[in-house]
């Protein structure tokens, strides 16, 4: 470590009947605040989700029958020309054959039966072919203000279909081409083939699986949804944005021309066999989406691919002048869900999105000198929960309290130590001891030493899983203002306080002297996997991940990350690999810690700020401010979902499948996580 200093203030021994520190006990006094509930909590997942069935409008719709409703019927044989009125409901009633023209004059044609069409005029109304009718005709063209709803199988046409009005499909068809004009809408909720080609003009909706065996041209101000399956044999033309929510294949070369860009929804998966790129494809907010190409990608001078895009093509990508942003991923092969609409690909290396939260118990927060607190670190050991508080504001006060979690269904409180001019930041704890790091004010501690301008440390033993008694605590003053942060870690006792005379220091275990130090005024955040410490120095644009053992040397990795506001809380996390860091505004990142790269970054798009952060081994937990709990896939920061509550969310820390979430002076919340 640099900057050496030895500087042996000895702590300072509290005794037992200092007046400033009061310990409660009963337990009938410390669980009045607590109010247990059982209660299912919300999970709501992220919004875009790929749809999990194919035709889901088929499956949900309705078909209208020739029963009931109808204010004119035709049965039997007929040859005839048939108008169709305003307000008039004709129906062509099951086993009657009907051959002829119509002529659409603001009514509803129902065809229960047969009808072959032999021309077809007006402005008005809309045609209804039910599952058990049929239809057929030479050629069709929907004329604007007329809507055609098929529901049947059997619909077929000798030519192509021309679209001015509105088509909806929930059948099984085969077409010989589509040409949506310019008044035109097309919605397809079941299973189309086309022969020929699909020119899109206008809108255009696909909800089921639409099979087109040459082209498919989306052209200029177009309107333009893929919510389940889109197989083109041939070229795809976008010349118009389009929105893919699921799967698209094309078995030749995808155009992505001026305007034309395709925006894909986390989950959603496109297969081209070439793909040129003149405006630009962008993946998901959050989660990836997939593009696979077997051949050639050029992305050309005003091509862009940004966002959550996994990009797989053995060849590599040729970037013409054009822009690849930073979270996309080449060749990652990132795993996309097999649906009934998707067909899926890549590996599952993913962990369930399937979870359920049950809310335990609601914990109002202490009370000292009449203020409420709130709570600022969670740490768990042999089935007891400590908690830190500090009071919002330039008063001083705080506590330190003890939660028995060992059954997880039915926490209690066993244990609050509450301070009149002390208040605590963070915590730490070995075998036996409890480390606490905060600021008390100076005007009653008279401390001077260390350059102190309020920052403590405080180390209490344990006295079984309780906190032993005021005559065993032990105070030190550290350098500036507040103690952040505490690590007790394979022998050394690190500590970090913040603004003007703050860094990382290492202390002596026993006396809580100062052994090192290292300054740094934007010291934050300590954080341990058990063979690597990080320290997390934050400026505005500059943020500093400094890792290091006990016995080695420290790396410093300057990240490309923003923190905004740099007053805000600002954590890490880690297991063996990776460390992620939160951001306030900006999120959270996942950073490596062997070479300092960022491997995956979310920012959600709520309200609030990302405080806090917890892992397990399938998730990140975001304590995310006004959002609530945010969770997030570990592996790729993914949203899995997200659980609101009722005040914002500045703490959230896990043990087993026991989450604690700090709501300022709201109170704790002890929920239950259950992965399926």
């Amino acid at each position: 470590m640099v900057g050496c200093r030895k500087e042996l203030q000895q702590a300072i021994t509290t005794p037992e009947s200092d007046a400033r520190i009061e310990e409660i006990t009963d337990a009938g006094v410390l669980n009045s605040r607590l109010a247990l509930s059982n209660q299912s909590l919300e999970f709501a997942g992220p919004n875009g989700m790929v749809r999990q069935a194919m035709a889901t409008m088929a499956k949900t719709a309705t078909a209208p029958d020739c029963q009931s409703g109808c204010t004119r019927t035709i049965s039997g044989n007929v040859n005839a020309t048939l108008e169709v009125g305003s307000g008039e409901v004709v129906c062509v009633e099951s086993g009657a054959v009907f051959n002829g023209g119509i002529n659409m004059k603001g009514g509803a044609l129902r065809i229960c039966g047969t009808v072959n069409l032999q021309w077809i005029s007006g402005n008005k109304g809309e045609i209804m072919i039910t599952a058990g009718g049929k239809f057929s005709a030479n050629d069709l063209s929907i004329q604007n203000g007329v809507k055609v709803t098929n529901y049947s199988n059997n619909f077929s046409l000798n030519s192509e279909l021309s679209i001015n009005g509105e088509f909806v499909n929930y059948g099984i068809i085969t077409l010989n081409g589509i040409n949506v004009n310019g008044q035109g809408a097309f919605t397809n909720g079941g299973e189309i083939t086309v022969n020929n080609n699909v020119n899109v003009n206008h809108f255009f909706l696909n909800e089921g699986l639409l099979k087109i065996q040459k082209e498919l041209s989306f052209n200029g101000n177009s309107t333009n949804t893929n919510n389940c399956r889109v197989i083109v044999g041939g070229n795809i033309n976008s010349n118009s944005r389009v929105n893919n929510n699921g799967y698209m294949q094309s078995g030749n070369t995808l155009y992505i021309n001026g305007k034309g860009a395709i925006y894909m929804t986390g989950g959603a998966y496109l297969k081209v066999k070439e793909l040129f790129v003149n405006d630009g494809i962008y993946g998901g907010d959050n989660a990836y989406a997939r593009v696979d190409v077997s051949g050639k990608i050029t992305v050309n001078g005003s091509g862009v691919l940004d966002g959550k895009l996994d990009i797989n093509d053995p060849a590599g990508i040729s970037i013409m002048n054009g822009r690849k942003g930073p979270e996309v991923t080449v060749n990652g092969d990132k795993y996309i869900a097999a649906t009934e609409c998707n067909p899926g690909a890549g590996k599952n290396t993913y962990c369930s999105n399937s979870a359920s939260f049950t809310l335990i118990a609601n914990v109002a927060a202490p009370v000292v000198g009449g203020n409420k607190l709130s709570a600022t670190d969670v740490r768990f050991r042999n089935g007891y929960a400590y908690v830190s508080y500090h009071q919002n504001g330039e008063a001083y006060a705080g506590a330190l309290e003890v939660f028995n979690v060992s059954n997880p269904v039915r926490p209690s409180i066993v244990q609050l130590v509450t301070f009149k001019d002390a208040e605590f930041n963070g915590l730490g704890l070995d075998d036996s001891r409890l480390f606490a790091v905060g600021q008390r004010n100076p005007d009653k501690s008279k401390y001077k030493e260390n350059n102190t301008r309020g920052a403590i440390i405080e180390k209490i033993p344990f006295s079984g899983d309780m906190l032993a008694g005021q005559n065993t605590f032990a105070e030190a003053p550290l350098p500036s203002f507040s103690g952040n942060s505490v690590l007790p870690a394979n022998g050394s006792l690190w500590v970090v306080s913040g603004a003007t005379g703050g860094g990382l220091f290492s202390l002596d275990y026993n006396s809580l002297s100062i052994l090192t130090s290292q300054p740094d005024e934007k010291a934050k955040y300590l954080a341990t996997n058990g063979n690597q410490n990080a320290f997390l120095t934050v400026a505005e644009t500059e943020v500093h991940l400094k890792v290091f053992s006990n016995g080695g040397g420290m790396k410093d990795y300057k990240l490309d990350l923003q923190v905004t506001p740099l007053d805000g809380k600002n954590v890490v996390v880690m297991d063996d690999e990776y460390a992620y860091i939160t951001l306030s505004k900006y999120g959270v990142a996942k950073v490596k810690l062997s070479d300092g790269s960022i491997v995956a970054r979310y920012q959600h798009k709520g309200k609030g700020l990302t405080n806090g952060a917890t892992i397990d081994p399938c998730f990140v937990y975001l304590a995310n401010g006004a959002d609530g709990l945010v969770v997030l896939q570990k592996k790729d920061l993914s949203l899995v979902g997200t659980v609101a509550l009722p005040a914002s969310s500045n703490l959230v820390a896990i043990n087993n499948d026991m989450i604690f979430v700090a709501s300022g002076t709201a109170g704790l919340q002890i929920i239950q996580v259950k992965k399926n």
